[in-house]
């Protein structure tokens, strides 16, 4: 039986989000199908998970914990 390794891609997203009349530029992350937009305003912060992500093979169906614990623990 052969065994293939399933891949994601998890790449950055950026948007402009205006808060209070302000324009700010904010960084999430997205597989292509489940998308966290607006994380941070750090883009290397968001490139190094991406790059974490990917390194490491993360399932989409785990990504929600992963953003979990990052920004919101």
């Amino acid at each position: 039986m052969e065994h293939f390794e399933v891949k994601f891609m998890y790449h950055v997203t950026k948007e402009i989000a205006v808060i209070e009349n302000c324009a700010e530029t904010l960084f999430g992350i997205s597989d292509g199908n489940v998308d966290f937009p607006c994380l941070t305003s750090d883009c290397r912060q968001a490139e190094n998970l991406a790059e974490l992500l990917n390194k490491n093979g993360v399932e989409p169906n785990h990504l929600v914990d992963v953003v979990e614990d990052m920004f919101y623990t």
